[in-house]
C-alpha cells in the first residue's frame, strides 16, 4: 500500500498499490519497473495488503 499527498493541496491523499521488480546484475540490485495501481470500485485493494 502507498499513500500520496501533495503538500498545500486541498485534495485528500490517494491510496494505491506500488509494485517493484528487482534484478541483481554484476553485484548491485536494480529497480527494473515500478508500477502504481489505483483502486477502483471494480478493482479494490485486497484486504491482505492492509495488514
Amino acid at each position: 500500500m502507498c499513500e500520496a499527498h501533495i503538500p498545500g493541496s486541498c485534495r485528500p491523499a490517494s491510496q494505491g498499490v506500488d509494485s517493484f521488480q528487482l534484478i541483481q546484475k554484476n553485484g548491485p540490485w536494480w529497480i527494473v519497473p515500478v508500477v502504481n495501481e489505483l483502486p477502483t470500485p471494480a478493482r479494490p485493494v485486497p484486504e491482505e495488503l492492509f495488514d
